[in-house]
């Protein structure tokens, strides 16, 4: 029995180039570079040598497939394989670009984030400081733009009674032989009072009305909403109602007058009616403080009436306001 040695060196790794009958059949690794033997029998791999992928430019050299291509992201040559893939590319470079946007979207939020606090603090600060200056407003005097809730000081809350305010003169020169006065009742309490006179005869026919009002602070009044302000709303609303009446009320278009040296404020308000014998009103209205004081004189005229001077309606009217703005002090 022949002693049997060690075996051909078969699977030992080759070094350099492979020498000739030196047993080594195994198939020289092409990635270095090293040409083929065709006296190898054995057959390639078919896995080596693909074709080079499209996406990547020109195809690698042979003999250094695995080092990068000088050429990569150029320009790719039209004669080499199909169009490279342009939405790969595309997808890859968006990416980057929407993380970005979404960082400066956070660094801008943060930027913005404690200015907005600072605002906050600031805007506070300011609240409590006006609250506690409102609160040491002395009690003499009001907030500018504060609304009054209060009368104020010169400010009246009750009215005398309209039949006592015009004295027992006025009313003989004006309305002599007249009724008996007839007293409205209050809806008002003591801030209101109505009250008339009328003299009626075959041949002379008079009526005189006198309403003192007192207005007290309100919400609804204009500007700061106190007692005066509340007054002078009601001043403008009854001059406009005189001058533009509404058609419902069937009352003619007055002329409308400003008087002078009678309270703070007055108009007198000049209206004929032609409904049978001819009515001739004048209407007085006069503000003193929060108070408004209205009268009212009429007569008639034509047929049974003998004439009847309007000049006697306005100064009667004027006497009749006179004498009850001296009540109010």
């Amino acid at each position: 029995m022949a002693q049997q040695g060690f075996p051909p060196p078969r699977s030992a790794p080759a070094h350099g180039r492979a020498q000739p009958g030196s047993g080594f059949t195994s198939r020289p690794d092409p990635r270095y570079g090293e040409p083929l033997d065709p006296r190898y029998g054995e057959q390639l791999d078919p896995r080596y040598g693909e074709p080079p992928d499209p996406r990547y430019g020109e195809p690698p050299e042979p003999a250094n497939r695995d080092a990068p291509d000088p050429g990569y992201a150029d320009t790719p040559d039209p004669g080499y394989g199909d169009a490279p893939d342009l939405s790969y590319d595309d997808d890859v470079a968006a990416r980057p670009r929407r993380r970005i946007g979404r960082g400066a979207w956070r660094d801008r939020r943060s930027r913005l984030f404690w200015p907005a606090i600072g605002l906050a603090v600031v805007g506070a600060a300011v609240v409590i400081a006006a609250l506690v200056r409102g609160g040491s407003q002395p009690d003499g005097g009001a907030i500018p733009g504060a609304l009054v809730t209060t009368f104020m000081p010169g400010e009246v809350q009750q009215v005398p009674s309209a039949c006592g305010a015009v004295s027992a003169a006025v009313l003989d020169r004006y309305m002599p032989g007249r009724s008996k006065p007839a007293a409205a009742q209050p809806l008002q309490g003591k801030a209101a009072s109505q009250c008339s006179w009328t003299v009626d005869d075959p041949h002379r026919y008079r009526f005189m009305e006198v309403v003192l009002q007192a207005y007290g602070p309100s919400g609804l009044a204009s500007g700061n909403g106190s007692a005066t302000q509340a007054a002078r709303d009601a001043f403008v609303a009854a001059r406009l109602a005189k001058q533009f009446p509404a058609r419902q009320s069937k009352q003619p278009k007055a002329n409308v007058s400003e008087v002078s040296r009678l309270g703070q404020e007055a108009f007198l308000a000049d209206q004929h009616y032609h409904r049978g014998p001819r009515l001739d009103m004048e209407t007085l209205l006069v503000r003193d403080r929060n108070v408004l004081v209205t009268v009212i004189f009429e007569a008639r005229t034509g047929g049974s009436y003998g004439p009847d001077p309007v000049g006697v309606l306005r100064t009667g009217a004027q006497a009749a306001a006179r004498a009850a703005l001296s009540r109010l002090h």
